[in-house]
């Protein structure tokens, strides 16, 4: 940096100075953009030496710098100085690696152990907390969405009647529904800072209500995945009453992703029988349609 400063000073070596300079901004702005990204474990997390986008500009620089600027008397030992530094920095970087990757190893057997043995999403969640994911709860639930979505090696675990066995909760709804189906394509996904219910073609979620609520409000849409893709869904509330009267439509809208611009949402309001009953809320492929990219939403329940 110094030789960098001093080099201003002169007009022939300007302009590499202020492209070196700009060189150590550059790897300044990376430094924060890690710490503030992965400030979980520490701001300091932003210095780890295996991260290669740090120590090798800051090798190319002083490189630089010292080839243009230093006297040439001072130019070898530099060179030897550079080289030896570069070279402890290689070797510690691989052995950090290679420590690393023998532990991540070592804990994804154990893993794959404890999955086989058939394991709960809670039992693998606190294996896994803090060393995979910060949140056992949370985790826990993400584990317990990939069994349900069958993907390996999760889907061979045994179902756990604390996590596995319910839907997931949905944090914008008031009210929690008590079944669905396809229960193992129905996921929490998080839709602009809050928690909605993901919904595959065609799929409902069911709701029992006791008849003391009057009013229904809630909102559905697309997911960014069926943009430019899906081909329309039906968004629906269906009634179905307990005394075995006929299931009523108390809504019904068909919908088609857009290819550019904001997805539609729809807000609906509906006035609720005074009854007890089953509610649903259900998504089907528009008629004549079966695009595998339709997906929906559902979310920001709620019972008046």
């Amino acid at each position: 940096t110094l030789l960098c400063v001093r080099a201003l000073r002169d007009r022939h070596s300007r302009a590499w100075a202020i492209a070196l300079l700009g060189g150590l901004g550059v790897v300044a702005c990376v430094g924060v953009g890690i710490a503030w990204g992965r400030s979980a474990p520490g701001y300091e997390v932003g210095l780890e030496d295996r991260y290669v986008t740090l120590l090798l500009p800051l090798t190319l620089v002083a490189s630089f710098a010292t080839e243009s600027w230093l006297a040439e008397r001072w130019r070898s030992r530099a060179r030897a100085l550079l080289f030896t530094l570069a070279v402890a920095g290689a070797l510690n970087g691989y052995r950090n690696g290679l420590e690393g990757a023998l532990d991540v190893r070592h804990r994804a057997r154990h893993l794959e152990a404890a999955v086989a043995q058939g394991a709960t999403s809670r039992e693998l969640a606190e294996q896994m907390t803090p060393w995979m994911f910060p949140d056992a709860k949370e985790l826990a639930r993400l584990l317990a969405d990939l069994r349900r979505a069958g993907l390996p090696p999760f889907d061979r675990g045994a179902p756990g009647p604390e996590v596995d066995s319910q839907l997931p909760q949905f944090g914008s709804f008031s009210l929690q529904p008590v079944s669905g189906e396809p229960l193992e394509r129905i996921v929490a996904r998080e839709l602009d800072g809050r928690e909605v219910a993901a919904l595959n073609d065609p799929g409902e979620l069911r709701f029992e209500l006791d008849g003391s609520a009057r009013t229904l409000e809630v909102r559905c849409g697309f997911l960014e995945e069926a943009r430019g893709r899906g081909d329309g869904l039906v968004f629906a509330v269906e009634w179905r009453p307990h005394s075995g009267a006929a299931p009523r439509v108390l809504f019904e809208c068909e919908l088609a992703p857009p290819r550019a611009g904001e997805l539609p949402l729809l807000e609906i309001a509906v006035d609720l029988p005074p009854e007890p009953a089953t509610l649903a809320l259900v998504t089907r492929n528009a008629p004549g349609r079966h695009s595998r990219w339709d997906r929906g939403w559902w979310g920001d329940l709620t019972l008046r």
